[in-house]
């Protein structure tokens, strides 16, 4: 392969590699978007609307269910929320994996044998852990 080629691939990689952001920890004084994952107390959240968590006004995520919508793990049967092969999985759906926190961008059996891990399988995992912690201000 060329080396044009191979920038070029990296650079998609990398641009994809970006698009990806995982659950921080929720602050004070961050305005947080629609969408946006925070892990609060061990839980993870997400935001219902763009808002700034104004410091002193006690928007967390516990405190403000208008603001922010608590996700569900669900366990598959192992009782931890790991991720087996064999399972079926829904689309949305929270496992782990060696470590890290996923999200099911489409359901699907993990037909066993077939390699498709979420650490090996981008177009039906999400990685969780990637996303940068936003910053204060």
């Amino acid at each position: 392969m060329k080396y044009t080629a191979k920038l070029g691939l990296g650079l998609v990689a990398l641009m994809m590699s970006g698009a990806i952001w995982a659950a921080g920890v929720w602050h004070e004084g961050v305005y947080y978007n629609k969408g946006q994952r925070v892990n609060y107390h061990g839980q993870m959240y997400e935001a219902l609307q763009g808002h700034d968590a104004v410091k002193g006004a006690n928007w967390n995520p516990e405190a403000a269910p208008s603001l922010w919508r608590k996700i569900e793990w669900q366990d598959n049967g192992s009782g931890m929320g790991g991720w087996r092969e064999g399972v079926h999985y829904s689309k949305g759906q929270i496992t782990t994996y060696r470590g890290q926190t996923y999200r099911c961008l489409q359901s699907h059996k993990a037909e066993k044998g077939a390699g498709w891990s979420p650490d090996r399988a981008p177009s039906l995992w999400e990685n969780l852990n990637e996303r940068p912690y936003p910053q204060p201000r």
